[in-house]
């Protein structure tokens, strides 16, 4: 059964505002949805925000990354095998320099998990994992394994945007959605960010925060632009070194 139980006017209005609020300064701001976008595999979405994840819920900050205090997260990944998954966090782990032990219970990974963000039921389930966990940042990888409408239909993502203002309204969290950009345009720095989304319009038309990975300039393989509906768009430079062989992941922000 649903539980509808609004705050009082007095409750309301002694809610501390959340507007200027950073769950990573700068990055990741408290109460949005926040869209990553970038062309499929070598734009580092995934690992991007593994990252970003990471270093909230350890409460570890890495180069550009500020994090005040240790949050809870979730992450809810749709795609690939679970060893990689698995190594990916590994390696950034040996990176940033925190034990997954030290992380402890402030992580919950969902993985290849079936999640329909289309389905009552679905939501339901989770708003309770993120009631009892007090989760913070949700990381949903990717839209399109997330919901079983079509991403082309404005009634569709319609409903998928309603489960995530849902969501986002529980701990008043940060809800993070990955999707892939339009054929052939994700790699095209010549566009505006918002016009490379694939399918609806709805999507970006609602989000706080947009990080676009798209070809990076001169020197460098990936370029983040960060476009927020409230502050100033910001551009940086990302040089990631991966190295199987010594289990560790960097990344340098420029």
């Amino acid at each position: 059964m649903i539980k509808f139980a609004p705050p009082t006017l007095v409750e309301f209005l002694e809610e501390k505002p959340t507007v200027g609020k950073w769950l990573i300064k700068d990055f990741l701001p408290a109460d949005s949805v926040t869209v990553v976008t970038g062309p499929p595999k070598r734009s580092m979405k995934t690992y991007w925000t593994m990252l970003c994840s990471l270093c909230l819920a350890s409460g570890r900050s890495y180069d550009k990354l500020k994090v005040s205090e240790p949050k809870p997260v979730m992450f809810v990944e749709q795609e690939g095998s679970r060893t990689d998954f698995q190594n990916r966090f590994r390696w950034l782990c040996n990176g940033i320099g925190v034990k997954p032990e030290e992380v402890g219970d402030r992580m919950r990974i969902a993985h290849r998990s079936g999640v329909k963000l289309d389905n009552a039921d679905w939501i339901k389930s989770i708003q309770i994992s993120c009631e009892e966990y007090g989760t913070e940042l949700i990381v949903f990888d990717p839209l399109a394994m997330c919901h079983l409408g079509d991403e082309n239909n404005t009634r569709d993502m319609t409903l998928f945007i309603e489960a995530l203002n849902v969501i986002r309204g529980l701990n008043r969290s940060c809800v993070v959605v990955h999707h892939v950009n339009g054929k052939d345009s994700g790699w095209d720095r010549s566009r505006d960010i918002d016009d490379q989304f694939r399918g609806s319009s709805v999507l970006p038309g609602y989000y706080d925060a947009h990080h676009a990975m798209r070809m990076g300039r001169e020197g460098f393989e990936i370029s983040l632009t960060m476009r927020f509906k409230e502050g100033p768009e910001q551009e940086y430079d990302l040089s990631w070194d991966i190295d199987q062989d010594k289990e560790v992941a960097n990344l340098t922000i420029l």
